[in-house]
């Protein structure tokens, strides 16, 4: 809060004389702790060419009277985004968050509408490290070394060049291994399906182990391919994660499906049972479907140095 007064008139003293009545004037300084910052965004992740803007929310632990004024950089010496200063744009050219005086919260938003390239890339950062603190005009708190990462993803596939198979014959008791190769790293996982078939027997004659084991058959009775992640339900439903927000699940025998949009982009799915488990970079959930809508119920809350 700010500093307060107390004025004190002096009055007409009794048995005594005084030449003037004077005025003084005290001053209370405040020695409270500053308000504690926390920053979250809207989504851990943009895609490049997106027409949804991420938010960036600073919020404060009680408000007070004064503006506060919160710088940031993009490039810190030591703690530097490595998505190039074109491939996104902090909406307004904005540099700080302003928290307006008797406000809670402030929000900057970053954009990558209409900024698109064909280059593959891997999942590049946009990290804000933030600066001194400054409240009102006069007071600034120090900083600690803070910050928060938006992982930028890149759009463009990369070509699978080589699909190899070594060895070609293997006894019972061995075992071959195929190998993939893709032409450069890219932001999200390669998933690559095999359709096993011939004379063996599988569980019999021999056994395999993949991620994408028998999805082959079923993303071709899809009318898209675009799933970054698959897997299957007890019951024989078939679960898909679709551009990291959008949960799929079809019935057994892929003829009637339903979609769920994520709370927050999740880069990761698992189920074990007939429940579904999702994760990012902050959270490891579950995914509770009431109607039309899927909520992710935070079981582990991951913490990540600034």
């Amino acid at each position: 809060e700010p500093s307060e007064t107390i004025n004190a008139v002096v009055q007409t003293p009794t048995n005594a004389f005084i030449n003037e009545n004077s005025e003084l004037e005290i001053t209370i300084l405040d020695n409270d702790d500053a308000p504690g910052i926390t920053y979250a965004l809207s989504s851990e992740a943009i895609t490049e060419n997106s027409d949804v803007d991420v938010t960036l929310t600073a919020t404060l632990s009680e408000t007070t009277p004064f503006e506060i004024t919160i710088p940031f950089e993009l490039y810190a010496e030591g703690n530097s985004s490595t998505a190039e200063q074109d491939e996104f744009v902090i909406v307004d050219g904005v540099t700080s968050i302003v928290i307006p005086a008797n406000s809670e919260s402030a929000s900057i938003s970053v954009s990558t509408e209409e900024i698109d390239d064909e280059a593959v890339e891997i999942m590049e950062t946009i990290v804000f490290t933030f600066g001194d603190t400054q409240i009102g005009s006069e007071i600034t708190e120090p900083a600690a070394t803070e910050s928060i990462t938006l992982f930028l993803d890149s759009d463009d596939d990369p070509v699978v060049t080589a699909i190899n198979l070594s060895p070609t014959e293997f006894g019972e008791h061995e075992f071959t291994t195929i190998e993939a190769t893709i032409s450069e790293p890219a932001s999200r996982d390669v998933l690559i399906s095999l359709a096993l078939s011939g004379t063996a027997t599988f569980d019999l004659d021999y056994s395999a182990g993949f991620v994408s084991e028998g999805e082959e058959s079923l993303i071709g009775n899809l009318s898209s391919a675009n799933f970054n992640k698959y897997s299957t339900l007890s019951d024989g439903r078939h679960v898909f994660l679709q551009n990291s927000s959008n949960l799929i699940i079809w019935d057994a025998n892929l003829e009637n499906s339903n979609t769920f949009e994520l709370p927050t982009s999740s880069y990761y799915l698992q189920t074990e049972g007939n429940s579904i488990y999702v994760a990012n970079n902050n959270i490891i959930g579950i995914v509770n479907i009431n109607n039309n809508t899927a909520d992710v119920e935070p079981l582990i809350q991951l913490q990540t140095k600034g």
